[in-house]
């Protein structure tokens, strides 16, 4: 398979909202095949500032996706979608359930269980998690029914932008959350495995591994490092269920 070179003024271009908040679906329409390799399995490497002033929703994600000093391998559209979400937290044993409300007024159920991998040279951490979703209203009523009771409901604002691996062809995403929940703030960046990407002109790329998915995306944090170094921000593996978890055993 041939890299993404030839089409990186494609790539960059193609940033005009089409209502779906989904950078991906406006390459889909312009001639190229996303390919995620893992369906149903999240990759990703958090972070948190260090301390100081933390400005506005998506400073940071602008701060990091600027095209200025990019390494060349490496580009960023320019795309940044906000969203707000309210979602209530049940914590049983090692598995987190999040329902939210879609934009369409249903609700979503979400399981997710998370485990830490950490690079083997360097230590970085990255959280795998595998995750599976419930829309059916009578399904979700029967999951909620086996708990006592939830942790607590949290505010979500997070901006969403994209980097894009040309010689690997891998869509990554950059996640810019700010959670709330009792006054209580979590800021966090999540470097995330996206999806593999070409143009319908050339052969997909062949299935990868976890371990490779792991790897790939050690490498863009090695790569990018220097700009969240920059940015006063540090690898964490606090994950939204520890943070929900902390503030209710503060307030009961």
């Amino acid at each position: 398979m041939a890299g993404l070179e030839p089409y990186q003024d494609e790539l960059l271009g193609t940033v005009t909202d089409d209502g779906s908040g989904n950078w991906l679906n406006l390459l889909a329409a312009k001639g190229f095949r996303i390919h995620p390799h893992a369906k149903g399995v999240e990759f990703e490497i958090k972070y948190a500032p260090r301390s100081g002033a933390h400005g506005e929703l998506g400073d940071y994600a602008q701060r990091l996706l600027a095209p200025d000093g990019l390494p060349e391998a490496v580009l960023a559209p320019s795309w940044l979608v906000f969203r707000d979400t309210t979602v209530e937290y049940w914590l049983l044993d090692d598995t987190e359930w999040s329902k939210q409300r879609t934009s369409h007024r249903t609700d979503v159920l979400k399981r997710k269980t998370h485990r830490i991998y950490r690079e083997p040279i360097t230590g970085t951490p990255l959280v795998q998690s595998t995750e599976d979703f419930l829309t059916d209203p009578d399904r979700i009523a029967a999951a909620l029914g086996d708990f006592d009771g939830s942790a607590g409901m949290m505010h979500k604002s997070r901006a969403k932008g994209h980097y894009v691996h040309l010689a690997a062809g891998i869509v990554f995403n950059l996640v810019e959350s700010r959670c709330r929940t009792h006054e209580t703030e979590q800021i966090q960046l999540e470097l995330e495995y996206g999806a593999h990407l070409h143009h319908k002109s050339q052969t997909p790329a062949p299935a990868c591994t976890h371990a490779v998915l792991r790897t790939h995306l050690w490498w863009l944090h090695h790569l990018l490092k220097p700009r969240f170094d920059e940015a006063g921000l540090a690898p964490t593996i606090e994950r939204k269920r520890d943070f929900v978890q902390a503030v209710r055993d503060q307030h009961t």
